[in-house]
């Protein structure tokens, strides 16, 4: 099998669905993704004998041009009052999300978009930075903490849970497209049924 040639970078065209539709986020500058992933060696007679794996999901850091209202008050933590203004408003509970994001990457020396679908999001409150104004303007920096939860994979009727051979359902946490797939053309659309392949 030969090397994978491809080299990724930049972010754009980030998007997000409350489940009822698909809505456009504000313009990102940065996403770093971390796995949250951890291994347990158990010892028998002085070496590994077993290596326990848990998969907890991913975490992340969205970095945007400005706080985007939309997504704000869909999420519900702004609110118009009485006068116009909106308020920033105390949370009770969280509202999961799905989050939809482009990188372009060189693939064997061709510039191509890779199309992405996060999954069961929960956003954080984002961090918001400002800086005084010296001989150049200092843009603020804001951060949305992001923890990704998955979906469960359903069974290629999909109605039921998929499950693999040892009896273990599977969570997705991403799903990738590249130039040429079936579902291409239409993937930031709508977020994508969770179906194994028949």
């Amino acid at each position: 099998m030969a090397k994978q040639n491809m080299l990724k970078f930049n972010i754009q065209n980030v998007k997000y669905s409350t489940g009822s539709s698909v809505e456009d986020l504000t313009y990102a500058t940065s996403l770093s993704l971390e796995s949250n992933y951890e291994e347990t060696n158990i010892y028998g007679d002085g070496e590994v004998i077993l290596v326990l794996a848990n998969d907890q999901g991913k975490t992340a850091t969205l970095g945007v041009v400005d706080i985007d209202n939309g997504f704000e008050k869909d999420l519900g933590r702004l609110i118009e009052i009485d006068g116009g203004a909106l308020a920033e408003v105390q949370q009770h509970g969280s509202i999961p999300v799905d989050i939809y994001y482009e990188v372009e990457a060189f693939d064997a020396g061709q510039k191509i978009v890779i199309k992405n679908w996060l999954f069961n999001v929960t956003v954080g409150k984002a961090t918001e930075s400002y800086d005084q104004t010296t001989d150049v303007v200092n843009f603020g920096t804001f951060e949305y903490p992001l923890t990704i939860s998955g979906s469960k994979l359903k069974a290629a009727t999909g109605s039921d849970d998929f499950v693999d051979a040892n009896g273990n359902t599977v969570k997705v946490y991403r799903a990738t497209t590249y130039p040429g797939d079936a579902d291409y053309e239409t993937f930031g659309d709508s977020v994508p049924e969770l179906k194994a392949k028949a």
